[in-house]
């Protein structure tokens, strides 16, 4: 069966301007591939930073569903799940909500960092515990020497680091693994609240998409694609036909031949046909 590229996939009447929803979903499952890595990793540096990648993208899914009430006019629902969802408040959406604006707003950690050094224990979110400035030396005997000629060191907590170029536009700061150390941080119940979040957020994209497809009463209401490109590439004998589509719904039976393969070349992306 040949393509209906003729076929309107698009209702250009639609009140619901963005596919919000299906983010949402692919979002969600973000989230929960990201649990799966921390639960899965000993690294506690990418633990942390996958942690606070989630709660980010936890409290996105809300933002979209609050975008979605708008799309829908439906203003007492977006009332209602943003009264039961109050930042701090007792759902673990509302704990993951201000999670995140502490983080983005006031630029702190979602987590609290304890690490033991084998000389010390630094505690806190980004603290700096001990700072070696250039020319100073620290010998911890049996352990290491910090000698800052060239550069400076802070010792954190979230790891021992090098500071190259103090005080320019191109300072950095580079991770040390010189010494033994057994670093912890209360991701448990961050977890948990993140878990809770997308088991509410589930329910409340249940509810919208329940909204959407009951639509008017006649007639279910569809998302219009904005900002984006679907084509799809068909082999026909030495061809290959470019279908340039809103968005390609399948409800019956449809099959087409793609090229015969895909690679890149430098910058370019290639389909190509066997002759």
């Amino acid at each position: 069966m040949a393509f209906d590229i003729k076929k309107e996939l698009v209702n250009n009447d639609s009140k619901v301007k963005n596919d919000v929803e299906s983010l949402a979903r692919i979002i969600l499952s973000e989230i929960e591939y990201i649990l799966k890595i921390i639960e899965g990793t000993t690294d506690v540096r990418l633990a942390r930073i996958l942690l606070e990648s989630a709660v980010t993208k936890t409290a996105a899914v809300f933002q979209l569903a609050l975008r979605a009430c708008e799309y829908l006019e439906n203003t007492s629902y977006k009332n209602e799940i943003i009264n039961k969802t109050k930042k701090g408040g007792n759902t673990d959406l509302g704990i993951i909500c201000k999670l995140r604006d502490d983080h983005f707003h006031d630029g702190t950690g979602v987590i609290e960092s304890e690490i033991f050094y084998p000389f010390a224990k630094i505690k806190g979110r980004g603290l700096v515990g001990i700072y070696i400035f250039a020319g100073a030396k620290l010998a911890i005997n049996g352990i290491h020497e910090f000698s800052a000629t060239s550069c400076e060191y802070a010792i954190t907590s979230e790891g021992i680091f090098l500071i190259s170029n103090r005080g320019t536009d191109i300072e950095k700061w580079e991770p040390l693994n010189a010494i033994f150390t057994i670093a912890a941080f209360n991701a448990d119940s961050v977890i948990m609240a993140i878990k809770g979040a997308v088991k509410e957020l589930m329910g409340i994209w249940y509810n919208l998409y329940q909204m959407r497809i009951n639509g008017d009463g006649n007639y279910e209401y569809s998302y219009l694609r904005q900002g984006g490109l679907v084509e799809i590439f068909e082999k026909r004998e030495t061809n290959i036909n470019s279908h340039p589509l809103g968005r390609l719904d399948v409800r019956g039976d449809l099959t087409f031949t793609p090229p015969d393969e895909l690679h890149a070349k430098g910058n370019k992306i290639i389909y190509s046909i066997n002759v």
